[in-house]
């Protein structure tokens, strides 16, 4: 019985990990008019939930995962992204700070366009690693498909 106990206890305790770690920050992506062969100017917003919270880019430290945004096509370049600052925490049981996204938080970008005019899908993965004040969540990302028309 205390076998089954204890191996209960760490299903459960497994299975509340799966759970948080399912809660992915939400992305959406604001799109301006989109030029053939000019940049695109393209807006990335990512919300952690509260409580959590994903290492700014670039990281205060080289262990630290930080968002990390890329096009995924070879079609489209990626010219800039903005990481933005920031907000220093230090994580229980640690005497060292790092600078973290917590909340909403924007990413401003630039992609080059292609020079023939249509419809295009520009593919973007965001990769992350999500963490609460006491533990943090394996790497993981998002990928987010942006429809342009380019004139």
């Amino acid at each position: 019985m205390k076998r089954k106990l204890i191996f209960g206890l760490g299903a459960l305790l497994l299975a509340t990990s799966a759970i948080a770690q399912e809660v992915p920050p939400q992305v959406s992506v604001k799109v301006s008019a989109a030029s053939a062969g000019k940049p695109l100017a393209v807006t990335v917003t990512i919300q952690f939930e509260e409580g959590l919270h994903g290492y700014q880019n670039p990281p205060s430290d080289p262990f630290e995962n930080p968002v990390k945004i890329s096009v995924t096509d070879k079609r489209f370049k990626l010219l800039k992204v903005t990481y933005p600052k920031g907000v220093s925490m230090t994580q229980e049981g640690s005497t060292k700070s790092s600078l973290v996204y917590m909340g909403k938080v924007d990413f401003p970008m630039q992609i080059q366009l292609p020079k023939k005019p249509g419809k295009y899908t520009i593919p973007l993965n965001i990769a992350y690693q999500q963490c609460s004040d006491r533990t943090c969540y394996p790497p993981s990302s998002a990928s987010v498909k942006v429809q342009v028309t380019v004139k």
